[in-house]
């Protein structure tokens, strides 16, 4: 997870340089001026949350224009250069202006957000009214590795590692944070100014089939929706499978939040070798905090077989299973509830594959494989789909008999298979992934991927081939 005080500081120490970009890339900051100019009444009042040093707002002709930014220095140097706006020091995260606004820009800025969710949800909440537009842009990942090679040669500025953001990733936490997508589009196929080619990219093909995909930009209009004032409350089991995890039990105990009306964690053991379950007595017999900790010792073998008897034993609501290895927090398993219980979704999985991950987190070979058995899924299943492998996933118990089909060694395929034979709405919340601070994967990268491409092959005969 990236740190909020180091991206303050290369931002402050970015401020003096961003005159200089704009003049550099007048052609895509032009077109977006244009764009805008267009969309935006003259009369609207509009706020730009991560504003810079406020170069598009002082070029747009509304009437009532507000920016802010967490950079001191940003605001400073806006300030200094437009005295048609307002400019203020605020953090997307934890908005503490409070007034509404009839259009909300988030400019090139969810490319950078630490957690987009809980950016979307701040708007929502202090900035936007039932007629507020939302309007978001974003870099085409298309283009990231042309960033890389500009930064390699000096002639693009260095920003810190991307989010892996794409159409169907915004458009799935705009839902979460009760927004509805009205229009989304693209725009800049040629940042470049070549005479005549420039004209015929950006004005007209780069909104034709193939073309587009190609964009340097990519934009999404949304609405904000009315929030249901009473919220059901639920009973929450936590399901954790632990093997050869005994420097884990503690830190999940101690970081796992309460959620809905109790929280019960359940732990079972699958035959460890490194003092496990001796370690889960320990921690069940001294803790005295409001979780309901118990602990299963697995009957059979296996992954899917722990998960099974887990789900046989847990006794909450709403299930959410999180894997023994603390690579993702604790903390993050609220999202996941707080979807489920607000009916944005019927089954949720953890998406890894979003936000930049910490050093070591995931080796080269194993995202490349998420990257495809995610393509392989997202066919299967219908819904878009971007961390099949992820080890954090939550469904309603009530579900569990039709989704339980007893289909693979591992489990997470099954659920998937059973929600989408069930037609279970799914849905991604992106998390962030931490690198292993204790024990060992248990993947087996070569053998376990023969083994969920022939799960795909079947579950193709179970979903499509029938």
């Amino acid at each position: 997870m990236c740190n909020p005080m180091d991206s303050r500081s290369f931002f402050d120490r970015l401020a003096a340089k961003r005159e200089q970009d704009h003049k550099r890339f007048h052609l895509y900051y032009e077109d977006r001026r244009r764009w805008l100019d267009r969309i935006i009444p003259h009369d609207a009042s509009v706020i730009e949350g991560g504003c810079g040093v406020g170069l598009t707002l002082a070029a747009l002709s509304c009437q009532k224009k507000v920016g802010f930014d967490f950079s001191q220095q940003m605001i400073a140097r806006a300030k200094e250069r437009d005295a048609t706006g307002t400019y203020f020091t605020d953090d997307l995260l934890n908005i503490t202006h409070d007034e509404k606004y009839e259009y909300v820009l988030l400019l090139d800025t969810v490319n950078y957000v630490a957690d987009v969710q809980a950016c979307l949800e701040q708007i929502h909440t202090k900035l936007c009214h039932e007629r507020s537009r939302l309007i978001i842009t974003y870099y085409n990942f298309f283009w990231f590795p042309i960033f890389a090679v500009g930064q390699w040669l000096g002639i693009k500025t260095r920003f810190p590692e991307q989010n892996w953001i794409r159409k169907n990733d915004i458009v799935n936490l705009l839902n979460l944070a009760d927004f509805e997508v009205i229009q989304h589009g693209q725009r800049v196929l040629l940042p470049m100014g070549i005479p005549l080619l420039s004209k015929l990219c950006n004005a007209y093909l780069v909104h034709f089939p193939l073309f587009r995909s190609f964009a340097l930009v990519k934009y999404i209009i949304a609405r904000p929706l009315s929030v249901p004032r009473d919220v059901p409350n639920y009973s929450v089991t936590v399901l954790s499978a632990m093997r050869n995890e005994k420097g884990n039990v503690r830190k999940i105990v101690e970081t796992m939040p309460i959620m809905g009306t109790r929280t019960e964690l359940v732990f079972i053991e699958g035959h460890s070798t490194d003092g496990t379950w001796e370690e889960l007595e320990t921690v069940q017999r001294e803790y005295r905090g409001p979780l309901t900790i118990r602990i299963l010792k697995q009957q059979g073998t296996g992954k899917a077989n722990a998960l099974h008897e887990g789900m046989e034993a847990s006794t909450g609501d709403i299930v959410l299973i999180y894997d023994g290895d603390f690579t993702v927090h604790p903390a993050e398993l609220q999202k996941l509830y707080a979807a489920l219980a607000a009916g944005k979704a019927e089954f949720v999985n953890a998406s890894r594959l979003v936000y930049p991950m910490q050093k070591g987190a995931m080796r080269l070979l194993n995202l490349m494989g998420n990257k495809l058995f995610s393509m392989l899924f997202t066919w299967l299943f219908s819904q878009e789909l971007a961390d099949v492998l992820s080890p954090v996933k939550g469904m309603f118990r009530r579900n569990y008999a039709a989704v339980s089909t007893r289909f693979d060694p591992f489990g997470d395929f099954d659920f998937f298979l059973g929600a989408g034979r069930s037609q279970l709405k799914m849905c991604e919340i992106p998390v962030h992934y931490l690198e292993r601070s204790y024990g060992t994967t248990k993947i087996r990268r070569f053998r376990h991927a023969w083994l969920l491409l022939n799960m795909c092959r079947k579950g193709a005969g179970e979903l499509k081939w029938y």
